[in-house]
């Protein structure tokens, strides 16, 4: 009996069995199908590397595992667990969301930053540019081991039939963080060699002995 994979989407078991041939040299076979029933479940929990990175993290661990279970042994280890399980999940939607929707809001942030900072070049507006340049970096690498890790285990699940897969992300971020233009002093910059030299001049400027913004 050949079936596609498409017949077993959709039966959850199959089983034949050959039949007596009674009045004909053909020997009959007979197919059982168990279809698949619902499954009412949660989504299931998985470590993400990428929480490690969050200053916040350790805090959440600590605190829903020191909390009082009021069991012993394995019971008591269950319990901590659980407890951290449900803190860690909780504080993961709450705190990063969906990571384009982070990265989106970030990038608005530094534009809306890098505004006011060229209207009133303080030193306030200067260090809030580099406290949001540094978050969006750090949003960056988090993105990276989210898609690192979730590339890895599809590797593990289908094998090399998804080999390409990190490779074509990677790609893809290189494409979307490439800078197409820049404005500086007023003007649009589009030309590839004049916004590297543009950005250097800018950290000259601002890093460079004897070249300081007058503050």
């Amino acid at each position: 009996m050949f079936v596609s994979e498409a017949w077993t989407k959709v039966f959850e078991a199959s089983r034949v069995t050959n039949l007596p041939r009674v009045s004909s040299d053909h020997g009959p076979i007979l197919a059982r199908c168990k279809l698949t029933g619902p499954t009412i479940r949660g989504s299931a929990f998985r470590f993400q590397n990428m929480w490690i990175r969050h200053e916040g993290f350790k805090k959440i661990v600590q605190d829903a595992w020191e909390q009082p279970t009021g069991a012993i042994g394995l019971l008591n280890l269950q319990i901590k667990l659980v407890r951290s399980k449900k803190a860690l999940k909780a504080w993961n939607k709450e705190t990063f969301g969906s990571i384009d929707a982070n990265l989106k809001r970030m990038e608005e942030e530094i534009a809306k930053a890098q505004a006011n900072f060229e209207a009133d070049p303080s030193p306030q507006n200067r260090t809030e540019i580099n406290k949001n340049i540094a978050e969006y970096i750090l949003l960056h690498k988090m993105e990276e081991d989210f898609w690192r890790q979730k590339a890895a285990l599809r590797w593990l699940a289908e094998g090399d039939r998804n080999s390409r897969f990190y490779q074509s992300w990677v790609k893809q971020k290189r494409v979307r963080l490439r800078i197409h233009s820049i404005c500086a002093n007023g003007q649009k910059i589009t030309d590839e060699a004049e916004i590297r030299n543009s950005a250097v001049e800018f950290f000259q400027g601002l890093l460079a002995p004897g070249h300081g913004l007058g503050y």
